[in-house]
């Protein structure tokens, strides 16, 4: 999928092959109860929302990533952004951080703020 304004996919599994490619110039929000990302996924201001999310692929946030995840975080592959960088539990009873983000988010020298 490719758009050049604000992209939106939402259902209940979200999975992309190894070929997939879910581009836009805009933003791109993500939101299901399972994320499976192992293409290319591009954004402006990328939002992902789902209890659990496993990335195989490249994820890049031109602008800032925000994930809100009920679960966990399993990243095998690139999260990248030149801005912000936010991932928090869906539930209150969790803390708000997820547990994973500091050592899965790489933040990568060639991209610029």
């Amino acid at each position: 999928m490719q758009g050049t304004g604000a992209l939106t996919l939402a259902g209940d599994r979200l999975s992309q092959g190894s070929n997939g490619r879910w581009l836009t110039a805009g933003d791109l929000s993500l939101s299901g109860k399972t994320l499976n990302t192992a293409g290319t996924t591009q954004g402006h201001n990328l939002i992902a929302q789902a209890d659990s999310w496993t990335n195989n692929g490249s994820v890049l946030a031109t602008g800032n990533l925000n994930a809100t995840l009920g679960a966990s975080l399993l990243n095998n592959g690139d999260l990248m952004r030149p801005g912000q960088c936010r991932a928090e539990r869906a539930r209150a009873d969790q803390p708000r951080q997820h547990p994973f983000v500091r050592r899965n988010v790489a933040r990568r020298n060639n991209l610029h703020q």
